[in-house]
């Protein structure tokens, strides 16, 4: 479940993900167990694009257009038979919304100073076993 965390606790110690670094040049880490991660070049911001819902007109994304240098694909099981990544078999989440070509789905996400003191007892659980 994804949570918009206060500015005070370090996500990746949360997540209980692994980073991994860029190759390419970039400082932003890669999440070492993500099926694959595509690693842009900032400075190559060919477009930013905001989306509009058609009924209300409020903002709903940005849809951004960027120079990707590096796929970095860690799980076979999203590459098609010429081994290039599948959209089909892969997903994407940006705030609530996660889908996949064929629809969209909402996934709630928590705010951070709702899910605080469990944030800061899984810290405080993780800590303890590190320390045993």
């Amino acid at each position: 479940m994804a949570i918009n965390s206060p500015p005070e606790f370090d996500e990746w110690t949360i997540s209980g993900l692994m980073k991994a670094p860029s190759v390419g040049g970039t400082e932003a880490l890669r999440v070492k167990e993500s099926a694959f991660s595509m690693e842009c070049e900032s400075a190559k911001l060919f477009q930013a694009t905001d989306i509009t819902h058609h009924v209300s007109g409020k903002l709903t994304m940005t849809m951004i257009l960027v120079h990707v240098k590096y796929i970095h694909c860690v799980r076979n099981d999203v590459l098609n038979e010429h081994g290039v990544v599948d959209i089909t078999k892969t997903s994407w989440s940006r705030d609530i919304s996660s889908g996949r070509p064929s629809g969209v789905f909402w996934l709630p996400r928590s705010a951070g100073a709702e899910e605080k003191e469990k944030i800061e007892q899984a810290l405080e659980a993780r800590e303890r076993r590190e320390n045993q």
